[in-house]
């Protein structure tokens, strides 16, 4: 009974640890993309009008302090044609005013079509500096519900959910976009956020980065190299709206 059991013990460490191994081997050709997508990036976007628009909603809740950083951010990144949907979800600080003073609010009547169900919206907003910018004055649902919220009033094909504690590179749009161009069948695209797998000096610290890095960077982009992603890693996500 124990050799069967130590036998197999060795049998399943050979075969997760191998499979690893050959995951890891497919994600190399991929990380080699990325590292080839980071030096065209910084060329001139040949591609530039075969982008999609991409609505991009920004979740805040009683994120009074950081939510002006984070819009006006957010409006200067380099893309083609963008909208930002900031969803002020039932904050109970001053969210709702600073973003009014900051950007010139006005309630503007539009048609609201619920496609995900969430809580209750209020009040629609439009900037009269930043074209571009609106805000959902919603009850508290939640993140989720937030985004959801966002996604309803998203008008355009592609949709990024983020919150106040997200900063994004200036042509992280693009990159993100860029499976998009390649492939009609693409639905969504993911990027690992800076400081997901910081890691510390000492022994244990670096283990743990190791296996963040084993688990949310090279593991992902070996399964994606198969085209056989499972879950889309933590991180940014791109969607399409119609499969979100």
């Amino acid at each position: 009974m124990m050799a069967l059991l130590f036998w197999g013990g060795v049998g399943y460490f050979l075969v997760a640890h191998g499979g690893g191994l050959l995951l890891h081997v497919a994600a190399w050709s991929g990380l080699r993309r990325v590292e080839q997508g980071k030096v065209l990036a910084e060329l001139p976007h040949v591609h530039a009008d075969m982008e999609a628009p991409i609505s991009l909603v920004l979740a805040a809740q009683d994120d009074a302090a950081s939510v002006v950083a984070s819009v006006r951010a957010l409006l200067a990144l380099h893309y083609p044609s963008f909208e930002l949907i900031v969803v002020n979800d039932g904050s109970r600080d001053d969210t709702m005013q600073v973003l009014r003073a900051a950007f010139e609010l006005l309630p503007f009547p539009e048609a609201y079509r619920i496609q995900l169900p969430t809580q209750p919206v209020a009040q629609i907003h439009r900037s009269m500096r930043h074209p571009n910018l609106r805000v959902l004055d919603k009850a508290a649902g939640g993140r989720a519900d937030a985004w959801n919220a966002g996604i309803n009033a998203a008008r355009y094909p592609l949709v990024c959910a983020l919150d106040c504690r997200t900063e994004l590179h200036r042509d992280g749009l693009h990159r993100l976009t860029l499976p998009f161009v390649g492939s009609a069948d693409t639905i969504a695209t993911s990027g690992m956020l800076h400081g997901m797998a910081a890691g510390g000096s000492d022994c244990c610290a670096r283990i743990g980065f190791v296996t963040a890095l084993r688990t949310r960077l090279f593991a992902p982009l070996g399964w994606a190299r198969l085209n056989a992603m499972l879950v889309a890693p933590s991180g940014i996500q791109l969607l399409r709206k119609d499969a979100a």
